[in-house]
């Protein structure tokens, strides 16, 4: 079972050139930064809403603007759906959310996590997962390896991987995908993740009308 799950992740090297890579590094050493929240799945199934908070125990990083270099991510990552991902899962990602630059400091780290699922205690007293936000598709790009520690992990498969400039990491952001980062010991580890719908895969709204029809939900 585990050995399946692992087939639907996606680990790609080289996706982005030397000259490329420098310079988003080169952005993202002289712009401003600022604490990333987290993403709250209980609390976004309780409000229907997508719903953040900071918490720095949980996620210490900051992410940094880049809207004046937004075209030629987008350029990039128009280029990786077409050519790696999408031939990769044999599916066709429809669209996805806007690309974050992340940086993470000396301690910075984000411990293991769900992206896009949560779970929900139905009327009958059933527990089950369902989706949070609207998350098919978890995306990594990581940019440089000059630190220390911040390995990505998956705890429950017992995987970690070890950054380097221009590797994609690419997973399903349901239940089997936990998820975090180490903390970093040295230096400041630079990422920009990213995460899209997939054509196919029910909606949000989809799936509600599906748990309202099976608990009577009106």
């Amino acid at each position: 079972m585990i050995q399946n799950l692992l087939t639907n992740i996606l680990i790609a090297p080289n996706v982005i050139s030397k000259d490329g890579i420098d310079f988003i590094l080169n952005h993202a050493k002289n712009k401003p930064k600022e604490d990333l929240s987290i993403f709250d799945p209980q609390k976004s199934n309780k409000t229907g809403q997508t719903e953040f908070s900071v918490e720095k125990d949980i996620r210490d990083t900051q992410i940094i603007e880049m809207s004046d270099i937004m075209d030629k991510i987008h350029d990039l990552y128009k280029n990786i759906v077409f050519n790696i991902i999408n031939p990769f899962y044999g599916f066709e990602i429809n669209d996805s959310e806007i690309p974050q630059l992340l940086r993470y400091g000396i301690d910075g780290h984000y411990k293991p996590h769900y992206d896009g699922v949560s779970l929900w205690k139905a009327p009958n007293g059933d527990v089950i997962w369902r989706k949070s936000t609207e998350r098919d598709l978890s995306t990594v790009l990581f940019l440089n390896d000059d630190f220390e520690g911040g390995y990505f992990t998956f705890p429950e498969f017992r995987v970690k991987i070890k950054p380097e400039p221009g590797l994609l990491v690419c997973f399903p952001s349901n239940q089997n995908y936990l998820h975090g980062v180490e903390p970093v010991t040295k230096g400041e580890r630079f990422s920009i993740v990213n995460w899209m719908t997939v054509k196919g895969i029910p909606t949000i709204e989809d799936e509600t009308k599906e748990i309202n029809k099976k608990y009577g939900i009106k």
